[in-house]
């Protein structure tokens, strides 16, 4: 259920990028600007939503848009729901064109099983589309490619004794092809979960051999929150603040820290972003 309560003006250095909103690729520079430059034209159409600690729920590209424009503050709109990372998703769904990379993201934020070799009924698929507000008929076929794409699995076994290696056992490793000849390479266990991809095939195959021979990826390193240290290691080597790195990605300083203190957890689409940042 949605509780909304009245409007009210919100300084712009106050407002926190959420951190579920890493499930969807940011928008470009250029859409900012033409963004930036309809807003200056026609004004803000509707208000920010937040939630009570002012991290966004809705409205990421137009905070960013005002901010460029040199605007100080925004109108902004709190909003009560029961999950927060549905209510992104559902609010993005409607508002953008989503891929099947983007479909296979948030399948894997919010129904994980279809990632696994279990049953998948059809009144889960039903209350999924009602909750995400994405076509039934689309969910059923993503999910029919999903669970089809682990045909073309080659040295399969190979990498799974190379990870396991490391000390970690029971482990499970699938390989999805998204289409496009993109494909997702999964490595999951009771206490780890890491994935290589969407690329091509012998890409990611490649990444996840390099990756089991790190010592990043032994056991001891994904029960201390590796990827929370990590993120500290790869900023301090670019020579990066916390301030520095919150303003390229679009978080404040103390959620910077809060990251890498390991009081938030860090997904892996946000840590290959940081990489990629602090790697250039």
């Amino acid at each position: 259920m949605v509780l909304t309560e009245k409007y009210i003006q919100v300084s712009i250095e106050d407002l926190i990028f959420h951190p579920e909103n890493s499930v969807f690729k940011a928008k470009s520079e250029e859409f900012i600007k033409l963004l930036a430059k309809d807003i200056e034209t026609h004004g803000l159409k509707e208000p920010i939503e937040i939630n009570e600690r002012n991290m966004i729920l809705s409205g990421e590209n137009r905070v960013k848009a005002y901010k460029l424009l040199g605007r100080t503050s925004i109108l902004c709109q709190i909003v009560k729901v029961d999950n927060e990372l549905e209510y992104i998703i559902s609010r993005n769904v409607g508002r953008r064109q989503i891929s099947f990379n983007d479909r296979v993201l948030i399948y894997r934020k919010v129904f994980p099983k279809i990632f696994s070799l279990k049953k998948v009924f059809g009144s889960e698929i039903q209350e999924l589309s009602k909750r995400l507000l994405i076509p039934k008929k689309t969910i059923e076929s993503d999910f029919t490619k999903i669970r089809n794409g682990n045909a073309k699995a080659v040295s399969i076994e190979e990498l799974k004794e190379k990870w396991e290696k490391n000390n970690l056992k029971g482990l499970k490793v699938s390989i999805i092809d998204m289409g496009n000849s993109n494909f997702l390479l999964k490595v999951s266990g009771k206490k780890i979960e890491y994935e290589f991809g969407p690329g091509p095939y012998k890409k990611v195959i490649k990444d996840a051999f390099d990756a089991s021979e790190s010592d990043l990826f032994k056991r001891e390193n994904f029960e201390k929150g590796n990827l929370n240290m990590e993120i500290k290691k790869l900023r301090v080597e670019a020579g990066l603040t916390q301030f520095q790195l919150g303003q390229k990605i679009g978080y404040s300083q103390s959620y910077i820290a809060e990251f890498e203190s390991g009081r938030w957890e860090v997904t892996n689409e946000l840590y290959e972003q940081i990489r990629e940042i602090c790697l250039i």
